[in-house]
């Protein structure tokens, strides 16, 4: 019952705090994944305390933190590059085994000799599918959602901790952005902050269907 416009924003933050923990803090490659992903997924925690303590509307609240947090990109990036994105060194990438999975790419063969190439995103899609059909049908945490989202007022008489089930999906979408942000970083070695521009209309045409 909640959209977040923020997703590009965090897609981008992600990117960067990846790029930066190699090239600037010198961290390996798997840490700073790592540690992009809690930073990002902390972002979203926050999303969702601001939207639960106060009862703003998620769109406005979200709408607010996108700016917010793709200025605060923009800001880390100008201290280490004066443009958009930073690079990274394709040798650390490729040595790294975290960077490999989300790196990961194959190219098979079909049977009229063309060549398909399939990229890690599609496999990492068909989990997290799979993972979510499973969440929300079969277990109480997937009722929970799908409580809270048809009435807040009616799911918390019933007992739902309504709050922690909405930060939580907050903490959730962010934590995809980051891995969307590391399958993105890891293929084309390098980060921007503009790479997650737009993801918001996305975001608002997936919870609307």
């Amino acid at each position: 019952g909640e959209f977040d416009l923020s997703i590009g924003s965090m897609v981008g933050f992600a990117g960067i705090m990846m790029a930066i923990g190699v090239t600037i803090w010198g961290l390996p490659v798997w840490l700073s994944i790592i540690l992009a992903m809690i930073l990002t997924t902390f972002l979203g925690v926050i999303n969702g305390f601001i939207v639960v303590r106060t009862g703003l509307p998620s769109f406005i609240v979200t709408l607010a933190t996108l700016f917010i947090i793709r200025g605060f990109s923009s800001v880390l990036t100008s201290s280490v590059s004066p443009i958009t994105y930073i690079p990274i060194d394709p040798t650390l990438l490729k040595t790294d085994p975290l960077a490999q999975i989300f790196g990961f790419s194959a190219t098979i063969t079909n049977a009229d000799g063309s060549t398909t190439s399939v990229q890690v995103s599609i496999l990492f899609w068909i989990v997290i599918a799979i993972v979510g059909v499973y969440l929300l049908g079969r277990t109480r945490f997937g009722n929970w959602i799908a409580g809270v989202g048809g009435s807040s007022a009616a799911a918390r008489n019933l007992g739902v901790p309504v709050a922690r089930v909405k930060i939580a999906l907050f903490a959730l979408t962010a934590l995809s952005a980051a891995i969307l942000a590391a399958i993105q970083t890891t293929r084309f070695t390098s980060a921007d902050i503009l790479r997650g521009t737009g993801y918001e209309l996305d975001a608002i045409t997936t919870a609307v269907i």
